[in-house]
Protein backbone atom coordinates (compact mmCIF):
# COMPACT_ATOMS: atom_id res chain seq x y z
CA UNK A 1 0.00 0.00 0.00
CA UNK A 2 2.71 2.41 0.99
CA UNK A 3 4.67 1.73 -2.22
CA UNK A 4 1.58 2.38 -4.33
CA UNK A 5 0.78 5.59 -2.47
CA UNK A 6 4.35 6.81 -2.89
CA UNK A 7 4.22 6.10 -6.61
CA UNK A 8 0.94 7.96 -6.99
CA UNK A 9 2.35 10.98 -5.12
CA UNK A 10 5.44 11.03 -7.36
CA UNK A 11 3.31 10.70 -10.46
CA UNK A 12 1.00 13.51 -9.35
CA UNK A 13 4.05 15.65 -8.57
CA UNK A 14 5.41 15.13 -12.09
CA UNK A 15 2.08 15.77 -13.77
CA UNK A 16 0.64 18.58 -11.60
CA UNK A 17 2.52 21.82 -12.21
CA UNK A 18 0.14 23.72 -9.91
CA UNK A 19 1.16 21.49 -7.02
CA UNK A 20 4.83 22.09 -7.70
CA UNK A 21 4.30 25.87 -7.84
CA UNK A 22 2.26 25.79 -4.62
CA UNK A 23 4.97 23.91 -2.76
CA UNK A 24 7.58 26.30 -4.14
CA UNK A 25 5.58 29.31 -2.93
CA UNK A 26 5.25 27.78 0.56
CA UNK A 27 8.98 27.09 0.66
CA UNK A 28 9.73 30.66 -0.43
CA UNK A 29 7.40 32.11 2.22
CA UNK A 30 8.94 29.99 4.96
CA UNK A 31 12.41 30.90 3.77
CA UNK A 32 11.58 34.60 3.73
CA UNK A 33 10.17 34.42 7.25
CA UNK A 34 13.29 32.64 8.42
CA UNK A 35 15.51 35.30 6.85
CA UNK A 36 13.47 38.08 8.45
CA UNK A 37 13.64 36.38 11.86
CA UNK A 38 17.40 36.06 11.59
CA UNK A 39 17.65 39.69 10.47
CA UNK A 40 15.52 40.89 13.38
CA UNK A 41 17.61 38.86 15.81
CA UNK A 42 20.81 40.39 14.39
CA UNK A 43 19.35 43.90 14.73
CA UNK A 44 18.36 43.25 18.35
CA UNK A 45 21.79 41.80 19.12
CA UNK A 46 23.42 44.85 17.55
CA UNK A 47 21.23 47.19 19.66
CA UNK A 48 22.06 45.25 22.82
CA UNK A 49 25.75 45.40 22.02
CA UNK A 50 25.46 49.16 21.51
CA UNK A 51 23.73 49.53 24.88
CA UNK A 52 26.35 47.37 26.57
CA UNK A 53 29.13 49.40 24.97
CA UNK A 54 27.56 52.65 26.15
CA UNK A 55 27.08 51.29 29.67
CA UNK A 56 30.68 50.06 29.77
CA UNK A 57 31.91 53.48 28.65
CA UNK A 58 29.87 55.17 31.39
CA UNK A 59 31.16 52.74 34.02
CA UNK A 60 34.72 53.32 32.90
CA UNK A 61 34.20 57.09 33.05
CA UNK A 62 32.71 56.75 36.54
CA UNK A 63 35.59 54.56 37.68
CA UNK A 64 38.05 57.14 36.39
CA UNK A 65 36.33 59.90 38.38
CA UNK A 66 38.55 61.03 41.26
CA UNK A 67 36.10 63.47 42.87
CA UNK A 68 33.89 60.86 44.59
CA UNK A 69 35.58 61.02 48.02
CA UNK A 70 35.11 64.80 48.15
CA UNK A 71 31.49 64.49 47.04
CA UNK A 72 30.87 61.80 49.65
CA UNK A 73 32.32 64.04 52.37
CA UNK A 74 30.17 66.96 51.20
CA UNK A 75 27.04 64.78 51.21
CA UNK A 76 27.83 63.49 54.70
CA UNK A 77 28.43 67.05 55.92
CA UNK A 78 25.10 68.19 54.42
CA UNK A 79 23.30 65.28 56.09
CA UNK A 80 24.92 66.04 59.44
CA UNK A 81 23.93 69.70 59.14
CA UNK A 82 20.34 68.75 58.33
CA UNK A 83 20.14 66.38 61.30
CA UNK A 84 21.69 68.99 63.58
CA UNK A 85 18.88 71.37 62.59
CA UNK A 86 16.17 69.00 63.80
CA UNK A 87 14.53 69.72 67.16
CA UNK A 88 15.88 67.59 70.00
CA UNK A 89 13.82 65.22 72.15
CA UNK A 90 15.54 63.12 74.79
CA UNK A 91 12.42 61.06 75.55
CA UNK A 92 9.11 60.18 73.95
CA UNK A 93 7.40 62.43 76.48
CA UNK A 94 9.58 65.34 75.42
CA UNK A 95 8.66 64.74 71.78
CA UNK A 96 4.96 64.69 72.68
CA UNK A 97 5.20 67.89 74.72
CA UNK A 98 7.16 69.70 72.02
CA UNK A 99 4.76 68.72 69.25
CA UNK A 100 1.75 69.74 71.36
CA UNK A 101 3.32 73.12 72.04
CA UNK A 102 4.12 73.68 68.38
CA UNK A 103 0.63 72.70 67.23
CA UNK A 104 -0.92 74.94 69.91
CA UNK A 105 1.19 77.85 68.66
CA UNK A 106 0.27 77.02 65.07
CA UNK A 107 -3.43 77.18 66.02
CA UNK A 108 -2.90 80.64 67.57
CA UNK A 109 -0.86 81.97 64.66
CA UNK A 110 -3.42 80.73 62.11
CA UNK A 111 -6.36 82.01 64.23
CA UNK A 112 -8.01 78.60 64.44
CA UNK A 113 -11.13 78.76 66.61
CA UNK A 114 -11.84 76.03 69.20
CA UNK A 115 -8.72 74.06 68.26
CA UNK A 116 -8.23 70.44 69.29
CA UNK A 117 -4.62 69.29 69.35
CA UNK A 118 -3.34 65.83 70.19
CA UNK A 119 -0.37 63.55 69.62
CA UNK A 120 -1.32 60.14 68.25
CA UNK A 121 1.95 58.23 68.55
CA UNK A 122 5.72 58.55 68.96
CA UNK A 123 8.00 55.92 67.43
CA UNK A 124 11.66 55.42 66.69
CA UNK A 125 12.60 55.37 63.00
CA UNK A 126 13.85 52.08 61.48
CA UNK A 127 17.55 52.14 60.50
CA UNK A 128 17.95 55.61 62.06
CA UNK A 129 18.91 55.09 65.74
CA UNK A 130 19.38 58.81 66.28
CA UNK A 131 15.89 59.84 65.18
CA UNK A 132 12.30 59.42 66.32
CA UNK A 133 9.01 60.50 64.78
CA UNK A 134 5.81 61.85 66.28
CA UNK A 135 2.40 61.94 64.62
CA UNK A 136 -0.06 64.61 65.67
CA UNK A 137 -3.44 65.99 64.70
CA UNK A 138 -4.88 69.51 64.79
CA UNK A 139 -8.54 70.33 64.18
CA UNK A 140 -10.66 73.45 64.42
CA UNK A 141 -12.44 76.12 62.40
CA UNK A 142 -11.54 79.35 60.64
CA UNK A 143 -14.01 82.12 59.90
CA UNK A 144 -13.86 82.20 56.09
CA UNK A 145 -12.20 80.42 53.17
CA UNK A 146 -9.66 83.24 52.98
CA UNK A 147 -8.50 82.27 56.47
CA UNK A 148 -7.45 78.85 55.19
CA UNK A 149 -4.27 80.34 53.67
CA UNK A 150 -2.65 81.19 57.05
CA UNK A 151 -3.20 77.58 58.14
CA UNK A 152 -1.44 76.25 55.03
CA UNK A 153 1.42 78.75 55.46
CA UNK A 154 1.87 77.83 59.11
CA UNK A 155 2.04 74.13 58.25
CA UNK A 156 4.50 74.77 55.42
CA UNK A 157 6.74 76.75 57.77
CA UNK A 158 7.57 73.51 59.58
CA UNK A 159 9.20 71.87 56.57
CA UNK A 160 11.30 69.81 56.26
CA UNK A 161 11.17 68.37 59.78
CA UNK A 162 7.37 68.67 59.99
CA UNK A 163 5.52 67.08 57.09
CA UNK A 164 1.79 67.19 56.43
CA UNK A 165 0.35 63.71 55.99
CA UNK A 166 -3.23 64.89 55.44
CA UNK A 167 -4.94 68.27 55.16
CA UNK A 168 -8.70 68.66 54.82
CA UNK A 169 -11.04 71.67 54.54
CA UNK A 170 -14.80 71.26 54.85
CA UNK A 171 -17.42 73.10 52.82
CA UNK A 172 -19.30 76.07 54.20
CA UNK A 173 -18.38 78.82 56.63
CA UNK A 174 -16.97 78.76 59.20
CA UNK A 175 -14.56 76.34 57.55
CA UNK A 176 -13.68 73.15 59.41
CA UNK A 177 -9.96 72.36 59.06
CA UNK A 178 -8.12 69.16 59.96
CA UNK A 179 -4.46 68.25 59.55
CA UNK A 180 -2.29 65.25 60.40
CA UNK A 181 1.41 65.99 60.68
CA UNK A 182 4.48 63.80 61.10
CA UNK A 183 7.49 65.36 62.80
CA UNK A 184 11.13 64.30 63.19
CA UNK A 185 13.16 64.65 66.36
CA UNK A 186 16.84 64.11 67.05
CA UNK A 187 17.82 61.91 69.99
CA UNK A 188 20.93 63.16 71.83
CA UNK A 189 23.88 60.79 71.81
CA UNK A 190 23.84 60.31 75.58
CA UNK A 191 20.12 59.43 75.50
CA UNK A 192 20.23 56.80 72.76
CA UNK A 193 21.17 53.69 74.79
CA UNK A 194 18.21 54.18 77.12
CA UNK A 195 15.77 55.46 74.52
CA UNK A 196 16.34 53.44 71.33
CA UNK A 197 13.77 50.68 71.44
CA UNK A 198 13.56 47.22 69.98
CA UNK A 199 12.48 46.29 66.48
CA UNK A 200 8.90 46.19 67.70
CA UNK A 201 9.02 49.89 68.57
CA UNK A 202 10.42 50.78 65.13
CA UNK A 203 7.48 49.44 63.15
CA UNK A 204 5.66 51.68 60.69
CA UNK A 205 3.81 54.45 62.51
CA UNK A 206 0.09 53.83 62.92
CA UNK A 207 -2.52 55.71 64.94
CA UNK A 208 -2.81 54.55 68.55
CA UNK A 209 -5.41 55.81 70.93
CA UNK A 210 -5.19 59.59 71.30
CA UNK A 211 -2.48 60.29 73.84
CA UNK A 212 -3.11 63.87 74.88
CA UNK A 213 -5.66 66.53 74.12
CA UNK A 214 -4.91 70.21 74.52
CA UNK A 215 -6.26 73.55 73.53
CA UNK A 216 -3.75 75.58 75.48
CA UNK A 217 0.01 75.89 75.53
CA UNK A 218 2.01 72.79 76.36
CA UNK A 219 5.46 72.98 77.90
CA UNK A 220 8.43 72.61 75.56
Amino acid sequence: MRGGQGERIRQEWRQNARLRWGVLVVVLILGARGVLAVSDARVEIAKQQARDTELLARLEATAAETDWPRRARRAEAARSAMLAGLPEARTEGAARADLLARLDQLAKDAVIATPTVRVETVLDIPDEPGLRQAVGRIEGTVATRLDVAPVARALAAGLPWMQVEQLEFAEGEPVRVSAIVRTLYRIPDDARPAEVGTAASTATAGFDAPATASTGSAPR
